[in-house]
């Protein structure tokens, strides 16, 4: 039985002892107009429509972590939690969105405790320069697509 107890504590102990260090935090690129911010992870409200370039950060709860969230994707019921700031208030809120939707980066941890991606209103700057490295690999491949579209290749002459 102590040797159980003792299991416990260092599985629950271990995320909240390395939380002030910073860790890896995980965020995203909305990939396009419209996008669903579903309040529920298997409901059908949606609580925002969020459009391509906008970025949110990946959440989930866990025991042991400080104020019991992780900022990192965790999936449920097909889709992953999110975390948004809604244009008219202050802070974010948590939400869950379709992984297709979005494209993952990664970011250092180190600017906040428990590699939360915020300081107070705004995405912290270790989160805004992922982010901002994400959002310009997607821009040129979003400007490739575009052009595509725009410059068809020419139909092969009919005999």
């Amino acid at each position: 039985m102590k040797q159980f107890i003792k299991v416990l504590v260092i599985v629950f102990a271990l995320p909240a002892l390395a939380a002030p260090a910073g860790g890896k935090g995980q965020g995203a690129i909305v990939l396009r107009d419209g996008a669903p911010v579903y309040k529920k992870s298997g409901g059908e409200e949606v609580t925002l429509s969020l459009k391509r370039g906008d970025s949110v950060a990946g959440w989930k709860e866990f025991m042991g972590a400080p104020g019991g969230i992780l900022w990192q994707f965790g999936e449920k019921d097909g889709r992953i939690g999110v975390a948004y700031h809604p244009p008219d208030a202050k802070g974010h809120r948590l939400a869950w969105m379709d992984p297709k939707d979005v494209a993952r980066f990664t970011y250092d941890g180190s600017c906040e405790k428990n590699a939360a991606p915020e300081t107070g209103r705004d995405w912290n700057a270790c989160f805004q320069e992922a982010r901002d490295a994400k959002l310009e690999e997607l821009k040129a491949k979003w400007a490739a697509e575009d052009a595509t579209k725009k410059d068809p290749p020419p139909a092969e002459p009919k005999p």
